[in-house]
């Protein structure tokens, strides 16, 4: 079996972590951390804020995967005191056009959102960040297909 841990920087306060619904650690200092519990070759890691601390909002980054072998080190927890939002970037559609409705679905989780745009009109089915540069016109050739943004801030 090999354990699972990761790295918590910005605490101030006490943090509860949980690993797969049941393992929970309590933290209280920056840095390094480590479950107790071995998690077993092949099986699956999912590590969660159960707690946070008072006036703080901690995130988690690289929690989720499969033991392949090896201790688990990359998790990363960042917490901050602000537990407000505040407007930080402006999020655009790299190839709006006045209907296609973007913004028509809005979903945030954590540090990621998730904007929908119903009447967008493109064929794209890869992700690009190049639609309507020069050399790259835009695709209208699928009217009303939609399309869905994701935004992430680290």
């Amino acid at each position: 079996a090999y354990t699972v841990g990761g790295t918590v920087s910005g605490l101030s306060g006490t943090l509860v972590l949980q690993n797969n619904g049941g393992d929970d650690l309590i933290i209280s200092t920056n840095g390094p951390f480590v479950f107790s519990t071995p998690v077993g070759n092949g099986k699956s890691y999912d590590v969660v804020v159960k707690t946070n601390p008072s006036g703080q909002i901690c995130h988690v980054r690289d929690n989720q995967g499969t033991i392949a072998g090896a201790n688990v080190t990359s998790i990363v927890v960042q917490c901050t005191g602000d537990t407000h939002w505040i407007q930080d970037a402006y999020l655009k559609a790299s190839n709006a056009e006045t209907w296609d409705y973007f913004r028509s679905s809005v979903a945030i989780s954590g540090a990621t959102v998730v904007v929908g745009a119903s009447r967008e009109d493109s064929s794209q089915t890869t992700i690009t960040n190049n639609d309507g540069q020069p050399n790259h016109p835009d695709d209208d050739s699928a009217s009303d297909s939609g399309a869905v943004y994701i935004f992430k801030a680290f």
